[in-house]
């Protein structure tokens, strides 16, 4: 199996990918991506098998680039979903003999990283450069390289991936920070005889200038007690006030009264799209 995922090597998404696959009993060949639009578009034209791709962090919010791709590409759908807890650590390498901070003059990560790591680098590494990277695993890659007086902030996963020494783990201000992650396909899942609850994610929109017609929408899932665990709304990308509404609750697509409500759906949405219907991440 080929899975295409968000690079570059050592990413909190190829660690996704990795954990679904172990989870699936798969093996198969992991091909990093550099941007979110690749791995979708290697998924769509059959060069990868599945993508996954980051949906949302517990503390970042939405990424809304997901959202938007799984939109407008017709013919991929959600078969998985993982959500990994993000945890950050300080990493160095074998330049660095003193494991007690002190030689370390530039810290490398991801903006977001650097930001959630803010309280704890104020209190060990006051006087420390902070150097932004494309990404955590990327900010490895540059210690791995040989860069003196130089630590990471990463996930383990990359410190072990690039052979780095982890001096310090857990260091997020933030100690329930998780991201979600999508696994996509070409095909979306039919029917599960298993016994995982199940989720369902969709898309769609409203008629202009209908008071009322959101409410109309969650008013069916409130009547047949659907819990709803997710609702966002995405600019159309047409003009101001235009948008799309995206969201997620509990069963899947082919099960009551899931299914009866979807097709009430179709008579006061504009658009309806399922983006898919899978097995919830326990």
């Amino acid at each position: 199996m080929r899975v295409a995922y968000l690079g570059p090597r050592g990413t909190f998404s190829e660690e996704a990918a990795c954990q679904w696959m172990k989870g699936m009993k798969l093996s198969g060949e992991l091909i990093p991506c550099t941007l979110i639009p690749e791995v979708f578009l290697m998924v769509e034209e059959n060069e990868a098998d599945v993508g996954v791709v980051p949906v949302e962090n517990s503390i970042e919010g939405t990424v809304g680039l997901s959202l938007d791709y799984l939109n407008k590409t017709p013919d991929l759908y959600i078969v998985g979903e993982v959500v990994l807890p993000i945890r950050h650590c300080i990493a160095v390498n074998h330049r660095i003999k003193d494991k007690n901070f002190t030689e370390i003059k530039y810290i490398y990560s991801h903006s977001q990283a650097l930001g959630q790591c803010r309280e704890y680098l104020k209190i060990n590494f006051p006087g420390c450069e902070l150097r932004q990277a494309s990404s955590t695993a990327e900010a490895a890659s540059i210690v791995a390289s040989g860069m003196e007086k130089a630590a990471a902030i990463c996930s383990p996963f990359a410190a072990e991936k690039y052979s780095l020494e982890v001096i310090a783990s857990d260091i997020q201000d933030y100690p329930n920070n998780k991201t979600r992650f999508f696994v996509l396909e070409n095909e979306p899942l039919k029917f599960l005889t298993v016994e995982e609850p199940g989720k369902t994610s969709m898309v769609f929109s409203l008629p202009e200038d209908s008071p009322g017609s959101l409410y109309m929408v969650l008013k069916y899932f409130a009547e047949e007690k659907i819990n709803l665990m997710k609702i966002e709304s995405r600019p159309a990308k047409k003009e101001l006030g235009h948008y799309f509404f995206y969201l997620d609750c509990e069963g899947y697509v082919w099960e009551e009264p899931l299914a009866s409500v979807i097709e009430r759906l179709e008579g006061k949405t504009v658009f309806l799209k399922i983006l898919g219907s899978y097995p919830r991440a326990s």
